[in-house]
């Protein structure tokens, strides 16, 4: 890299992900971890822009990643689960997505379960899933996540998470 040569003035976040994202695995091939962490960071960066396409793309390579790296029963996994499911599709457009969001966080919850993973990461998973099924119409399934979520942060003391306060 040459550190006199710059991009314009007006170079955006945005052009900087879009110039870096096709790099990452090319950048890290002995290093899939890296990688993997690399693409959920640009997901939910590009999801926070409302890139909503270039977000599922990066997710799901950091979730294929993860599978490799870690195998489908690790919480590591389950946390890529939770970004692929929980980031795109809490503003998913259609049932299907709903439906798809809705499978990748209940798997994560229960990898969470199974591995005895408490606190936020839960929590965060909890608020996701209530997201999908308010606009899915499901309220009568949201009562029992808040009351979940709430439980889960008077079991993991310092858990004060947003997500706990964003929910119905």
């Amino acid at each position: 890299a040459n550190p006199y040569s710059s991009k314009s003035p007006g170079y955006t976040i945005r052009e900087m992900l879009d110039d870096f994202a096709p790099a990452i695995d090319t950048q890290f091939p002995d290093n899939p971890a890296v990688a993997e962490d690399l693409h959920t960071t640009l997901g939910k960066s590009y999801w926070s822009l409302q890139e909503d396409d270039k977000a599922k793309r990066q997710l799901a390579r950091a979730l294929e990643l993860s599978a490799a790296v870690y195998g489908t029963n690790s919480a590591n996994y389950a946390d890529s689960l939770a970004a692929y499911g929980g980031t795109p599709y809490t503003a998913a457009t259609d049932d299907g997505e709903f439906k798809e969001g809705e499978s990748y966080l209940l798997r994560e919850l229960a990898i969470y379960h199974e591995r005895g993973v408490r606190g936020q990461r839960v929590i965060y998973a909890l608020w996701a899933l209530q997201m999908i099924y308010d606009w899915e119409g499901k309220w009568d399934e949201i009562e029992g996540l808040v009351t979940a979520a709430q439980a889960e942060a008077r079991q993991s003391p310092g858990t004060n998470g947003w997500e706990l306060l964003a929910m119905n």
